[in-house]
């Protein structure tokens, strides 16, 4: 049996997101994509989930291209799908966009946990994030001009909410997310702004 390439798991009213493509670097491609979006689905449907943590598997976040080059390529005349995801990803426009809730916002908080490397679409998710994590060492490869960035640098340039120590960003966002299923969780996913004035400190 193929193991699937996003995981997806409930602890109570916590759901826990994996890429699970190590062996890809949990490349955001077709075969990512059109499992991402449909999780989004499920998850904007349940009655039990109240918050959502995303991370990656063997310290990789994701890798890839940008979201617009992947577009590019499929959008080409030469291009033939080969999977079933990319047949998917081919035919429906929107996929994209709805993967990377570029659109629609998540009725609960989404905290991503990141260690490793964060590079093309895996970067724009943080846009979509209420409050996000990032593990000491990691690599952030920014939009603009391919570079690179550390946690730290991320940290000061507003990329990321919060920089933890190295193997620590799931955890941090596990303890968050905890606090804040015990409000009106979905009330605080109206923004990351709401997070930070309800005064819940990820260190405490």
């Amino acid at each position: 049996m193929a193991v699937p390439a996003l995981l997806l798991e409930q602890d109570g009213p916590i759901a826990l997101l994996t890429f699970n493509r190590p062996d890809e670097r949990n490349a955001l491609d077709a075969e990512l994509l059109v499992p991402l979006a449909d999780a989004w689905d499920v998850i904007r449907v349940s009655t039990s989930i109240k918050a959502v943590l995303l991370t990656g598997s063997m310290g990789i976040f994701s890798t890839g291209p940008p979201a617009e080059e992947l577009r590019r390529t499929f959008q080409r005349p030469s291009f033939y799908p080969g999977s079933d995801a990319e047949q998917q990803l081919w035919k429906d426009s929107e996929l994209l966009d709805r993967a990377l809730l570029r659109h629609d916002d998540l009725p609960v908080p989404l905290l991503l946990a990141i260690e490793g490397l964060c590079f093309g679409s895996g970067l724009e998710l943080l846009h979509a994030a209420d409050v996000s994590f990032g593990g000491a060492g990691s690599r952030f490869g920014l939009l603009e001009g391919h570079q690179e960035v550390s946690t730290q640098d991320a940290h000061e340039l507003g990329i990321i909410d919060h920089a933890a120590p190295k193997g620590e960003a799931l955890v941090r966002a596990w303890k968050l997310a905890r606090k804040l299923i015990q409000h009106d969780s979905r009330a605080i996913a109206t923004g990351r702004q709401a997070i930070r004035n309800k005064g819940l400190h990820a260190n405490a």
